[in-house]
Protein backbone atom coordinates (compact mmCIF):
# COMPACT_ATOMS: atom_id res chain seq x y z
CA UNK A 1 0.00 0.00 0.00
CA UNK A 2 3.03 2.93 1.24
CA UNK A 3 4.27 1.51 -2.87
CA UNK A 4 1.19 2.39 -4.41
CA UNK A 5 0.78 6.16 -2.33
CA UNK A 6 4.64 6.42 -3.05
CA UNK A 7 4.01 5.93 -6.89
CA UNK A 8 0.78 8.02 -6.88
CA UNK A 9 2.60 11.11 -5.21
CA UNK A 10 5.17 11.02 -7.78
CA UNK A 11 2.68 10.85 -10.80
CA UNK A 12 1.05 13.66 -9.12
CA UNK A 13 3.97 15.54 -8.76
CA UNK A 14 5.25 14.67 -12.44
CA UNK A 15 1.95 16.45 -13.38
CA UNK A 16 2.22 19.28 -12.44
CA UNK A 17 5.21 20.09 -13.80
CA UNK A 18 4.13 22.45 -16.52
CA UNK A 19 5.96 23.67 -19.24
CA UNK A 20 5.80 27.50 -19.70
CA UNK A 21 5.33 28.90 -23.26
CA UNK A 22 7.25 32.15 -23.74
CA UNK A 23 5.83 34.62 -25.67
CA UNK A 24 7.32 37.88 -27.18
CA UNK A 25 7.33 40.80 -29.96
CA UNK A 26 10.23 40.46 -32.67
CA UNK A 27 10.62 43.61 -34.35
CA UNK A 28 13.12 42.89 -38.10
CA UNK A 29 13.13 45.01 -40.95
CA UNK A 30 12.50 43.93 -44.75
CA UNK A 31 13.96 46.65 -46.85
CA UNK A 32 13.48 49.99 -44.42
CA UNK A 33 10.51 48.86 -43.53
CA UNK A 34 9.93 47.93 -39.44
CA UNK A 35 8.14 45.07 -39.06
CA UNK A 36 6.65 43.67 -35.80
CA UNK A 37 6.04 39.46 -35.05
CA UNK A 38 5.38 37.70 -32.80
CA UNK A 39 7.60 34.09 -31.04
CA UNK A 40 6.34 31.44 -29.26
CA UNK A 41 7.88 28.72 -28.09
CA UNK A 42 8.11 26.22 -24.62
CA UNK A 43 11.17 26.59 -22.03
CA UNK A 44 10.78 23.40 -20.77
CA UNK A 45 12.43 22.34 -23.83
CA UNK A 46 16.26 21.83 -24.55
CA UNK A 47 18.00 22.28 -27.87
CA UNK A 48 16.89 23.50 -31.14
CA UNK A 49 13.44 22.18 -32.56
CA UNK A 50 11.36 23.04 -35.39
CA UNK A 51 10.21 25.99 -36.87
CA UNK A 52 6.33 27.03 -37.71
CA UNK A 53 6.02 30.71 -39.62
CA UNK A 54 2.93 31.45 -39.42
CA UNK A 55 1.40 34.28 -41.91
CA UNK A 56 -1.61 35.92 -40.65
CA UNK A 57 -4.81 36.89 -42.77
CA UNK A 58 -6.17 40.25 -44.16
CA UNK A 59 -6.94 41.73 -40.66
CA UNK A 60 -3.30 41.30 -39.94
CA UNK A 61 -1.69 40.05 -37.16
CA UNK A 62 -4.44 39.53 -34.69
CA UNK A 63 -4.84 37.82 -31.56
CA UNK A 64 -5.71 34.74 -33.39
CA UNK A 65 -2.57 34.02 -35.07
CA UNK A 66 -0.82 34.48 -32.23
CA UNK A 67 -2.89 32.07 -29.91
CA UNK A 68 -2.32 29.37 -33.17
CA UNK A 69 1.37 30.04 -32.22
CA UNK A 70 0.98 29.66 -28.60
CA UNK A 71 -0.51 26.41 -29.21
CA UNK A 72 2.34 24.94 -31.83
CA UNK A 73 4.79 25.81 -29.40
CA UNK A 74 2.64 23.77 -26.74
CA UNK A 75 3.12 21.18 -29.60
CA UNK A 76 7.14 21.59 -29.13
CA UNK A 77 8.04 23.74 -32.04
CA UNK A 78 8.87 27.55 -32.32
CA UNK A 79 6.38 29.30 -33.85
CA UNK A 80 6.99 32.96 -35.51
CA UNK A 81 4.15 34.74 -36.73
CA UNK A 82 5.12 36.95 -39.68
CA UNK A 83 4.37 40.43 -39.79
CA UNK A 84 2.95 41.72 -43.81
CA UNK A 85 1.75 44.98 -42.92
CA UNK A 86 4.46 46.52 -41.10
CA UNK A 87 4.83 47.95 -37.39
CA UNK A 88 1.69 49.69 -36.31
CA UNK A 89 0.12 49.09 -39.57
CA UNK A 90 -2.97 47.10 -38.26
CA UNK A 91 -6.30 47.20 -40.22
CA UNK A 92 -9.90 48.44 -37.69
CA UNK A 93 -12.22 47.10 -40.06
CA UNK A 94 -12.79 45.25 -43.00
CA UNK A 95 -12.71 48.52 -45.55
CA UNK A 96 -8.98 49.44 -44.58
CA UNK A 97 -8.07 45.25 -44.34
CA UNK A 98 -9.76 45.33 -47.93
CA UNK A 99 -7.42 48.48 -48.94
CA UNK A 100 -4.07 46.84 -47.41
CA UNK A 101 -4.86 43.27 -48.68
CA UNK A 102 -5.05 44.45 -52.46
CA UNK A 103 -1.64 46.45 -52.13
CA UNK A 104 -0.26 42.81 -51.77
CA UNK A 105 -2.25 40.51 -53.15
CA UNK A 106 -3.54 42.26 -56.19
CA UNK A 107 -0.43 44.56 -57.17
CA UNK A 108 2.54 44.28 -55.35
CA UNK A 109 3.04 40.12 -55.16
CA UNK A 110 7.16 40.55 -54.50
CA UNK A 111 6.40 42.66 -52.16
CA UNK A 112 4.26 40.29 -50.57
CA UNK A 113 7.16 37.25 -51.34
CA UNK A 114 9.63 39.73 -49.78
CA UNK A 115 7.57 40.51 -46.11
CA UNK A 116 7.22 36.67 -46.16
CA UNK A 117 10.51 35.66 -47.18
CA UNK A 118 11.64 38.19 -43.96
CA UNK A 119 9.60 36.50 -41.67
CA UNK A 120 11.08 33.10 -42.68
CA UNK A 121 14.66 34.61 -42.12
CA UNK A 122 13.49 36.16 -38.59
CA UNK A 123 12.29 32.62 -37.70
CA UNK A 124 15.58 31.36 -38.94
CA UNK A 125 17.56 33.69 -36.58
CA UNK A 126 15.34 32.51 -33.22
CA UNK A 127 18.38 30.59 -30.96
CA UNK A 128 16.32 27.91 -30.63
CA UNK A 129 15.02 26.75 -34.03
CA UNK A 130 16.58 24.31 -36.45
CA UNK A 131 17.03 25.86 -39.53
CA UNK A 132 16.89 21.97 -41.26
CA UNK A 133 13.47 21.76 -40.29
CA UNK A 134 11.14 24.09 -41.08
CA UNK A 135 7.36 24.85 -42.06
CA UNK A 136 4.91 27.65 -43.01
CA UNK A 137 0.99 27.86 -42.11
CA UNK A 138 -1.15 30.83 -43.26
CA UNK A 139 -4.09 32.22 -43.25
CA UNK A 140 -6.93 33.35 -45.82
CA UNK A 141 -5.47 36.83 -47.39
CA UNK A 142 -8.70 36.78 -49.43
CA UNK A 143 -11.80 40.03 -48.99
Amino acid sequence: MNNLIAILLVLMCAMTVRATIQTRTVEYKQGDTTLEGFVAYDDALSGARPGVLVVHQWMGLTDYEKHRAEMLAQLGYVAFCADIYGKGVRPRNTQEAGALVGKYKGGDRQLLRARVNAGLDALRQQPLVDPQRLAAIGYSFNR
